[in-house]
């Protein structure tokens, strides 16, 4: 019986830190900049954790019922409610938004292995498959410089200082020095 309390609390502060993580990163969002963390960027965490909070307090609150019954306590409808709403809630959010949660950030390296340039896939508005190029600026923080088609890598001119893509020249990381 305690080893459930236990998973609930646990499942719950999930919960929580999940709601605190999409709040904290929803505040504190940069127009000018992206941010990613070992390749997760922060629309793609604001997505997980939008899909995982309902997700955990909804086992949660099953957990719940399931102790419910075992001890023959009151409110055991209570408990299926909320957890049918919960579940409710995570397949009404898959329904309208699709299992899609984002693209990770990958990288791509100079022909000589000294300088990485940062992109993430995505679909424009007119369905072409295009990559958005960053350049990194910090341990977290990703400055967006061009949009490309998929795969358009061989129109990038590596030179020593920085590199060209169709005539615009920018400066390699200074972060990565």
């Amino acid at each position: 019986m305690k080893k459930i309390r236990l998973f609930e609390y646990i499942l719950s502060g999930l919960a929580v830190i999940c709601i605190l993580a999409m709040l904290t990163l929803y505040l504190s969002r940069n127009k000018e900049l992206m941010k990613a963390f070992f390749g997760i960027t922060e629309t793609m965490a604001e997505n997980i954790c939008f899909v995982l909070a309902p997700a955990l307090f909804g086992t949660a609150a099953l957990l719940g019922f399931i102790e419910k019954c075992r001890d023959g306590g009151k409110h055991k409808a209570l408990m299926l409610c909320g957890t049918i709403l919960c579940y409710l809630m995570v397949v009404l959010i898959i329904a309208l938004c699709g299992t899609k949660i984002g693209s990770p950030l990958k990288k791509f390296k100079s022909p000589d292995n000294k300088h990485t340039l940062y992109y993430m896939d995505y679909t424009s508005d007119e369905g072409d498959e295009k990559r958005l190029c960053f350049i990194r600026k910090s341990f977290i923080e990703y400055d967006p410089v061009f949009s490309m088609r998929d795969k358009d890598t061989d129109n990038i001119e590596w030179e020593d200082d920085y590199f060209l893509y169709h005539g615009w020249r920018y400066k390699y990381s200074e972060y990565e020095k």
